[in-house]
């Protein structure tokens, strides 16, 4: 992950207790490409059964990545609009 402001964001989110939504959501996104794929539905189905904003996020986070932009930004623009924080920087953020 990038620098921010002299500090690796990578530190931050370690630095995150166990547990934290947003540390699982980094988490699941820096490591999906190489964790065997049952791993990774195990991650999401965590993220369903706990539901909310965050989850809209990451679906819509990959299925960006899986070549369908349109339905992942949606997904990710209704979070946003419902007022998650994390949706709304990947909107509004810098790029």
């Amino acid at each position: 992950m990038a620098d921010l402001y002299g500090y690796r964001i990578d530190d931050y989110i370690n630095g995150l207790p166990d547990g934290d939504e947003y540390k699982t959501l980094f988490t699941t996104m820096d490591r999906h490409h190489s964790c065997p794929v049952d791993s990774v539905i195990s991650m999401i189905q965590e993220f369903k059964s706990k539901g909310g904003l965050e989850t809209q996020t990451l679906l819509g986070m990959i299925t960006v990545e899986q070549g369908d932009s349109i339905a992942g930004m949606e997904m990710i623009r209704n979070a946003a609009e419902r007022e998650c924080s994390i949706a709304e920087i990947l909107l509004y953020g810098p790029n």
